[in-house]
């Protein structure tokens, strides 16, 4: 009984790597509505016009750019992208209909179709990122002050947050305060910045500074600046300005420069990140392995990871596999891209290994057993 609870466990386990990516290529609270001549026509306009809503969506996610015919595809098409649909929140009359959708997309045709119109994308997900939003206004810096109300803005955007790059901000609260200061963010710190991002769960910390000039003339004006810092070292910077429409209030400017940092974080992720369609690649790597179930486990989380496109195993013995992977985009997309999916590539050219992330101090790296016969199995 224990082993069957395991196995269902490590099932459920496994599909969630692949109900995490799938997720991307899902639209959901599509919200629409329709008055025709009766019900049954209202309902059915609606539920394209769901799909169409979606599509767009969609393209506004994954896509790094779009063009008029992207976001018009033929109603009739929608047959070879939309996997199925969820209706919640159903209400109608004798001629209206109103519901709340949720439409999922068939990854495979999308990406053919972005692929066959040259339609630059991007389906890989960023690790977590921490916002600490630094307010100046009239010559002073507010981090975990009560008055930030940067920080309130960007407490507020969880509804725009982008699908590809998320984000936490934090609570503001004593732990918060001991872990970093005004000071310490502003010098970007790395290790006070690392002890904050880890308690959140976040790889990445974005320092987003505002400063907010209000003129007699212009009306008010926001100044951001975004570094972001990565805890492997890495960092990115980007600054813009937000000029206010008269009689704007602050506290409209502020979510508007909110809405235009989610934006040029997206945009950068997406643009480093794109799928190239020129750019295929193949590596040969070792498998090891304890079990059969470990054995099975890898292979499924491999066959979940979208730019993988073929498996081939080379050979198979008690311990250790030989694949060849066929994949899209370039070997550091690949070993990028694996750890959300459980798994690590290590080594080089020379001599590449495929291990589950938890159990990386427990495999050989340096032993090469390749003692069985060599086989041909497609499709892992």
């Amino acid at each position: 009984m224990k082993k069957n609870s395991l196995l269902i466990f490590l099932s459920i386990f496994v599909c969630a790597y692949s109900f995490a990516q799938a997720d991307v290529y899902t639209v959901k609270d599509v919200k629409v509505t329709s008055v025709s001549t009766n019900v049954e026509k209202a309902r059915e306009v609606a539920l394209n016009d769901a799909q169409k809503f979606a599509w767009k969506k969609l393209l506004k996610e994954l896509a790094v750019s779009s063009s008029e015919k992207a976001e018009n595809i033929p109603a009739d098409d929608f047959v070879y992208f939309v996997r199925d649909y969820e209706i919640q929140n159903e209400s109608f009359s004798a001629r209206n209909y109103k519901a709340t959708v949720t439409v999922r997309f068939q990854p495979s045709a999308v990406r053919d179709y972005f692929r066959l119109n040259q339609v630059a994308y991007t389906e890989k997900l960023s690790e977590t990122s921490l916002v600490l939003p630094i307010y100046v206004i009239a010559d002073s810096k507010l981090l975990w002050h009560e008055n930030n109300a940067w920080m309130s803005a960007w407490a507020e955007s969880g509804d725009i947050q982008s699908k590809l790059t998320p984000y936490v901000v934090p609570i503001n609260d004593l732990a918060d305060q001991h872990d970093v200061s005004l000071e310490e963010a502003l010098a970007h710190r790395h290790n006070c910045l690392s002890k904050i991002a880890i308690r959140y769960g976040a790889q990445n910390v974005i320092v987003a500074m505002a400063m907010i000039n209000v003129s007699d003339f212009e009306g008010p004006r926001i100044q951001v600046s975004l570094a972001k810092i990565g805890l492997n070292g890495d960092s990115d910077y980007a600054d813009f300005v937000i000029q206010g429409f008269n009689g704007e209030t602050p506290e409209s400017l502020l979510k508007r420069s909110v809405e235009k940092s989610i934006q040029t974080i997206e945009r950068d992720w997406k643009q480093e990140n794109k799928v190239r369609f020129d750019d295929a690649g193949e590596i040969e790597a070792r498998l090891q392995f304890e079990s059969e179930n470990d054995w099975n486990i890898v292979q499924r989380r491999l066959e979940a990871i979208p730019i993988i496109q073929k498996i081939d195993t080379l050979y198979l013995n008690a311990f250790e596999s030989g694949l060849r992977l066929s994949y899209r985009g370039s070997p550091q997309n690949l070993k990028s891209t694996m750890p959300k999916f459980g798994l690590q590539l290590l080594g080089d050219e020379t001599d590449w290994v495929i291990v589950r992330t938890e159990n990386v101090s427990d495999f050989d790296v340096s032993d090469p057993r390749k003692d069985g016969a060599k086989s041909s199995k497609s499709g892992g």
